[in-house]
């Protein structure tokens, strides 16, 4: 009888440890390789298959990302730092996954031009934003350089990806400034 629960105390516990190394893996792999890693963005958003003036969004979910109301983020600045350049600066936030930065990806006129992953530090839209003390430090706003030329007149289009999800940004009152001066 006692050998029973012995073994039965030893399997919970095998059991456990196993668990909890497959968690630890998961999260571990989760936090250092996002999806992203492994796609080719540029193939993924700019195949054949789709029709050339497919929205940005329609494209995502032909690729089979799922919209996504956890994904946020703003568009602060559209600037043409010269005849063959543009940044497009602003700030995301995957509310799922404190941890974890989405990607951005820009499309002007529907074409695919560049993508970029949140790099500095936003308190500012943290503390606005009212979210608790683990967003004190995680990189939240993007400078996305485009070699391209101010869009005037184009539609500019703005995704955010985060795992299979995804969400379209913008600001409505933002113009492009393409006046060419360097900022």
């Amino acid at each position: 009888m006692p050998y029973r629960r012995i073994g039965a105390v030893l399997a919970v516990a095998l059991l456990s440890l196993f668990l909890s190394g497959g968690l630890y893996i998961y999260e571990r792999n989760r936090q250092t390789t996002p999806w992203f890693a492994t796609t080719d963005l540029q193939k993924r958003f700019t195949a054949s298959l789709f029709p050339i003036d497919m929205p940005a969004a329609g494209r995502a979910e032909q690729t089979g990302l799922a919209r996504s109301p956890r994904l946020i983020g703003w568009v602060d600045a559209i600037v043409g730092k010269s005849k063959e350049r543009t940044v497009i600066e602003g700030w995301v936030i995957d509310t799922t996954y404190w941890d974890q930065s989405p990607v951005v990806l820009a499309f002007f006129d529907h074409q695919f031009v560049g993508s970029t992953v949140p790099d500095s530090a936003r308190p500012d839209v943290v503390r606005e934003l009212r979210l608790s003390e683990k967003w004190s430090s995680p990189r939240v706003g993007f400078s996305l350089e485009l070699p391209t030329s101010c869009p005037a007149a184009s539609l500019i289009e703005i995704l955010i990806i985060s795992e299979h999800r995804y969400a379209t940004i913008g600001n409505p009152m933002i113009k492009p400034d393409c006046s060419g001066a360097a900022q």
